[in-house]
Order: structure tokens, then sequence, then C-alpha cells
């Protein structure tokens, strides 16, 4: 199939201004203010800008309906509507469609009291040959998965699999686990390749692309038969193991699964092993679901395509992150290296001139190498890099680096949309939303049903996280009695569950109100017992408000019934440091999970001088531009308790 494409170039970028224009992507976005609730009556009030004296179209469905159905009155100033059917614990969306011009659109969700996701049923990890031997803070995911409702299922790669067994797998645990919605990709999972096409509209990139949707599909009909294209930049002809289909196929052309990729086996720019790539992943993964940091609810734009012959694709970051987090709370036109620990984002979009591994409005591999990302839920778009086939390219680069980035992806041939996500469903959900648009839900642009659109990171990440409301405590007499800290604010209440052995999920034991702070259960528990206890409150947003749970906290009585808990007891803060050797800074690594500390990191040279000492935190980056070339160690202490060392050279390249 030969495909339409538009070749992007190189041109002269010039910086947006926060105005909406007649038809810049911010034009053709739609300024949103905050929903309006009258309690009393059930009903809704749905404002939004129109300096261009539109007239607009509101369409309303239930968010798990697949197309808009209801079309609800405007006013006579085409700049409000009122929807009298709101009904507690439904979840609403909303398309304000200009009649004008009906590139203009935007996008909510809307629930009063909406539905809580306590269980969230099986999740799949499939772990690839490369991460089949993981450390502690794999173990942690697991049990953080478990914390959010999750049940978290392994599947382990036989090394003979192809993409197609690997398919088969997937599908045949979807069959016994009808209730999973999510798969992870974990290591080197065999990438699917498909179609014969060049969305990022380079001649010497078309060929076969990869194609994770694949595994998302169920019930398409994939065939490797018809293609003949043995001169391009990768081939397909028949019989090679890559499928014909660019487009999602039939029998009903849509993708059933959440899938998401983690996956940094052949990541050679960074200079560090695969492994600790993964560790530094799910650090920062447990780190956003414990809240061990609070990331404001911001984003950022970086928009150097503007317009684009309407293609404007920046448009998929504006109607994203206007209902998310509001007009206000959107800067542009930011580099990377400006955010840090306290100036992070929850959201990013960036477009511009593309390379394997940079983009002109996010940076390169290297700004990601020598400066933490701090923001959390990253969209790209720009030539090559969205081919994600090819180890080093810039789409994981997020989920590498130190700081919080968690998942990222290619928008804008087609582009994807995450409004959703403020109504409390997971980043995947919201993303196979925009997977299985032809355009007759959201505006797509070329690419939409393509086979290569694909989510970087982890599926299962919400946007709003509760913290934790206290640790777990647990005691053993004629039964367990398990006690936390009460919440220092009002809250919905506490529920607790129970895991006995050989169970594969945890039951619900009771319900608490909020001012509880203990629960007696009299069964004498086997060996292997876990309990978790769950805070939970109405999450409150520009979209409305939700049943918000927080991560479990857990305890299991092992087989000597002793008590053991989520975080490793105290002991000497076994830790490496890297890169070592290292040029502008390095990173503290804990070789055992747990709780999120704070080291005390001294740098003595090798002479035995002291040269300084400061507080860090896991995987913090620690800058050592200023010190001489030469072997150092690195003593490391938590809260007075013993000390580590560490030889790490200082080698300066630019010297």
């Amino acid at each position: 199939m030969r495909l339409r494409v538009v070749v992007l170039g190189f041109f002269l970028l010039t910086s947006l201004t926060k105005v909406f224009s007649q038809n810049d992507p911010l034009g053709l976005s739609i300024k949103l203010e905050p929903v309006i609730l009258d309690t009393n009556n059930l009903r809704i009030q749905i404002y939004w800008h129109n300096p261009w004296g539109d007239t607009f179209l509101l369409e309303k469905k239930l968010l798990t309906d697949p197309t808009f159905t209801t079309t609800l009155q405007v006013d006579a100033g085409n700049h409000s509507a009122t929807d009298t059917l709101v009904v507690p614990g439904e979840v609403y969306e909303y398309r304000i469609k200009s009649v004008n011009n009906p590139a203009r659109q935007g996008y909510l969700t809307y629930s009063y009291k909406g539905p809580g996701y306590e269980f969230r049923g099986e999740v799949l990890i499939v772990r690839g040959l490369s991460a089949q031997v993981l450390s502690n803070y794999y173990r942690e995911y697991l049990n953080d998965l478990e914390g959010d409702g999750f049940v978290p299922i392994e599947l382990f790669v036989d090394p003979n699999w192809t993409a197609s067994d690997v398919r088969n797998a997937i599908i045949n645990t979807k069959n016994q686990y009808p209730n999973m919605q999510h798969v992870i990709l974990l290591g080197n999972v065999p990438i699917p390749l498909s179609g014969y096409m060049y969305p990022d509209g380079h001649l010497d990139h078309q060929g076969a692309w990869p194609a994770d949707s694949y595994y998302a599909d169920l019930t398409g009909n994939y065939t490797d038969a018809t293609l003949n294209y043995p001169v391009a930049f990768r081939s397909n002809v028949a019989g090679d193991g890559r499928n014909d289909q660019s487009l999602i196929p039939d029998p009903d052309s849509l993708l059933e699964l959440s899938v998401g990729r983690i996956d940094f086996h052949g990541e050679t720019m960074y200079g560090i092993p695969e492994m600790t790539m993964y560790d530094i992943y799910f650090h920062k993964n447990h780190s956003y679901r414990d809240l061990t940091y609070r990331i404001r609810n911001m984003a950022l734009i970086n928009d150097n395509f503007g317009y684009f012959s309407g293609e404007s694709f920046a448009s998929s970051g504006w109607r994203s992150f206007i209902p998310l987090v509001g007009f206000d709370s959107i800067y542009l036109n930011q580099p990377l290296t400006i955010t840090s620990e306290h100036n992070n984002y929850k959201f990013f979009y960036g477009c511009g001139t593309g390379t394997w591994t940079s983009c002109s409005a996010a940076g390169s591999i290297s700004d990601y190498i020598n400066y933490a990302s701090y923001t959390v839920f990253n969209m790209m778009f720009g030539s090559y890099f969205g081919d994600y086939y090819s180890p080093n390219t810039l789409l994981r680069a997020p989920l590498i680096s130190s700081g919080n980035g968690l998942t990222n992806c290619w928008s804008g041939r087609p582009m994807i949309y995450l409004h959703q996500m403020c109504s409390g469903v997971t980043i995947g959900q919201s993303f196979l939303q925009s997977q299985n648009n032809s355009g007759s839900n959201y505006i797509s642009n070329y690419g939409g049903k393509f086979t290569h659109t694909a989510l970087m990171g982890d599926p299962t990440l919400s946007m709003n996280v509760l913290p934790t409301f206290g640790h777990l405590n647990i005691s053993l007499g004629g039964g367990v009695y398990l006690y936390w800290h009460a919440a220092n604010h009002p809250v919905n209440g506490f529920s607790v569950y129970r895991k006995d052995p050989g169970a594969q999920s945890f039951s619900l034991l009771t319900e608490l109100a909020g001012t509880d702070s203990f629960y007696f259960d009299g069964t004498l528990p086997m060996p292997g017992t876990k309990y978790m206890v769950r805070m939970s409150e109405y999450q409150a947003s520009r979209c409305g408000s939700y049943l918000n749970f927080s991560n479990g906290e857990i305890v299991s009585i092992d087989s000597a019934l002793f008590l053991t808990g989520n975080y490793a007891a105290q002991k000497s803060p076994d830790c490496t440091f890297f890169p070592n050797p290292a040029d502008k800074f390095v990173l503290l690594r804990p070789e055992v999970a747990g709780a999120n500390k704070t080291f005390t990191v001294s740098i003595i040279h090798a002479e035995g001088k002291k040269v300084c000492t400061k507080q860090v935190t896991a995987f913090e980056p620690l800058d050592v531009s200023l010190l001489e070339p030469g072997m150092y160690v690195f003593e490391v202490q938590v809260q007075g308790g013993p000390v580590s060392r560490n030889k790490v050279m200082i080698l300066h390249e630019s010297r």
C-alpha cells in the first residue's frame, strides 16, 4: 500500500505567543474553563472562549461508548452549554466543535463522584530475555502494582519465540484472565514490524515500521504474503516475518489491549548497564506512585512546527493539557535543561525537526544524559525518532534519564490525546482511545489507525496520586491487629485487604471510616499471608470528581510467623556510583530497594582531603564538573548508620 506523505522539512522556527490566533495549533484548540457543577439539580455548565465568533456544536457520550451520540443545546453566545442529565458515578466525554472551522475542536471528560478504580484487573508483564533477572527495584514494582489494585501476571519469553508466538501467548493469557486490560513489554520482547510506510515523510525511512499495536490486537487478521518491497530502508517481502498491514486490520479494525514497552536493550549511548536502566526506571516509578516527590499539575509545550499546512501537530498537546491542568498552567518553549526537581511538570509536548537521537523541541539523548528529565508524561513529534525498532532513539530517553520521566510517545501522525486521564483512567487506557481513533471521534491527522502508534513506558500509570497515609504496622495475638497513622485531613475511608498463601489477588476484608486507624482480623493467619490497607478520597479536578485510592501499604507474615513489610530494614547503604569514570555528574544507585532515603555523600580526594559533603537521594545527579581529574573516595551514610565507600575516577573529556 502506497501512503500519502507530507515531507517534514527544515525551515525557520519562530516562538509562539500564548494567544489564540485563527489557525495556529492553539487557535485550533479550545480554551475550556473548569466545569461548574450545580449539585442541587445535578447539572453542569461547560464554558469555553470564542474569540472568533464561531458557531459551535457540543456533543456528548459515555466515556465507554464508541462514538458521540448526543448533541446538547449551545447558548446564544456560542461559548457555553448546560448538561441537565448528570448521573453520579457515570463518566461522560464531550466534544466541542466549531461549525465554521471543523478543525477547531476541544475535548474533555467529566464525572460527579465517578467510580473508583479499586480493582483494576490483571496486568500481563511479558519479560524478554534481557529482563529475566532483575533486582529488588522490580520486585518493589510488583508490590506497587498490587498496591494500585492490579494483579501482576508474568510471562517469560522463550529464546526461540517470534512476535507471533508472543502475540499468541498474550491472547491465551487474555482468554484465561478476561479482566486483563494492560500489557507491559519488559526488556527485549520481539518488536513486530508491519506495513510499508513513512509517516515522518522521509523517503529514506520508508518500509516496515515497528508495530507494538500487533500485541494489542486480539482479533485482527495479519498476513505476510502480499507486500513485495525488497529495496527500502526496512524491506518487507512475503515470508520475511514482517506483516503486510499498515492499518489495524479487520475484522473489527480495533485494538483491545493497552500496551506499553519498557525496553532498554541495545541502548549504548548512556554508558550504563541495561539492568541499571531498569533500576532507574522502577525507582522513578515507585517514587511517583508513592508521592515521594510532588509533581505539579502543569504542562510544557514546545512547538517548532506551528500550523504546518493545517496538520498543527501541537494541537495534540493543547487539546490534552487544557482540560487536564488548565490554560494558565501551560508554559511554552522552555528547554529540558530548565526543568528540575522543584521546577517539574506532569505533561510535556514537543515537536520540531528531528534525527534519530534528537528533536529541536525536546533536546537530544546527550541532553537527557547530562540533565535529568522532570516531565512525567511526554509526547514528541519529529523526523526519524518515532521508529523505536532502532536502538539509541530519542523516544526512550525520558524513561532512562534520571528525574521523573515515565512515558513517551510519538504524537502528530496520528495525534494522541490524554484528556481522559483527569477522570482516573490510566495513560494506557487513554492512549488506546487514540490508537482506535480514525478521525470520527477526535481529529487524527494522517496516520489514524496505523499500526505504528505505540507507548513507551508503563501503561498502568494514572494522572492523580494520593499520598500514603502512614506506615502500616501489625502485631499478632489471637489474630492480627493492624494499625496505621490516622489521616491528617478529611478522607473518604480506608479499605483493608488480605491475600492468603496461594491466592492470586487481595480480597477486601472491610471498608472503614476515614477517621479509623486500626483493624482486628480474628482469623489466625497462615505463613505467607499478606495484608494491605488503602486510603480513598474523592479526587477533585477541573473535570469533576472520582473516587481515588492511595497506593496500598502491604505487610506480610513469613514462614516463621515473623512480620515483614514493604521496606528494607536499616542497613549499611551498599551502593554504586555511575557513570564511573565520570565527567560532569554521577548518580548514586542503592543496591537494595526500599524507602526513599536521603544519603550523605562525602567526596574525599585520593590524598585524603575531604572535598565536600552533600545530601542526595537515589539517582539524583551529583555535580562533579568542578572536581580536578583523579581518583576519589565517595563515602555514603544514611541517618547516622554505617558508612560504605566507593572509588570513583573523575575524567573531564573537554579538558
